[in-house]
């Protein structure tokens, strides 16, 4: 009585019928997981508006390359900031994926008043990407 369950060819043909199975079920996990670890195109220049209540808005101008950056602080001077506004700080990115960029801003390394800062941003719009500070005030950045 002949089976009618489907055995795999022998040979040579078993070989390739193998692969053939264990790329179909490998390469969809593959790619995916490639896609979540490429980065999304986070450099180039950008300007950040910061909120973080009482402390009035500050804007700066942000160059991201790689892993490095920079953060010019363009927030106009007062007797309160004078200390950083107008100051240009490294920036160290910590991570960047498609999902989200995060990087400190090293305000103290320029001057001991002005405040170490991480930020964590996510992309929400095509050249736009919004997240918060550790005080829990918000930041936004725009592609320029």
């Amino acid at each position: 009585m002949p089976s009618t369950l489907s055995l795999p060819p022998r040979g040579r043909l078993a070989s390739l019928w193998t692969c053939a199975v264990a790329a179909a079920l490998v390469l969809p996990g593959a790619a995916t997981a490639q896609a979540e670890t490429t980065d999304a195109d986070y450099d180039g220049r950008w300007a950040a508006t910061v909120r973080d209540a009482p402390v009035p808005t500050r804007t700066a101008r942000v160059e991201i390359e790689g892993y490095d950056a920079r953060w010019h602080d363009r927030t106009p001077r007062t007797a309160a900031n004078r200390a950083c506004a107008g100051k240009t700080f490294p920036v160290t990115v910590q991570s960047r994926s498609n999902r989200e960029i995060a990087f400190t801003v090293w305000g103290s390394s320029v001057a001991p008043a002005c405040p170490d800062f991480p930020v964590v941003l996510s992309p929400v719009r095509p050249n736009v990407l919004e997240g918060r500070i550790e005080s829990g005030g918000t930041v936004s950045l725009k592609r320029r």
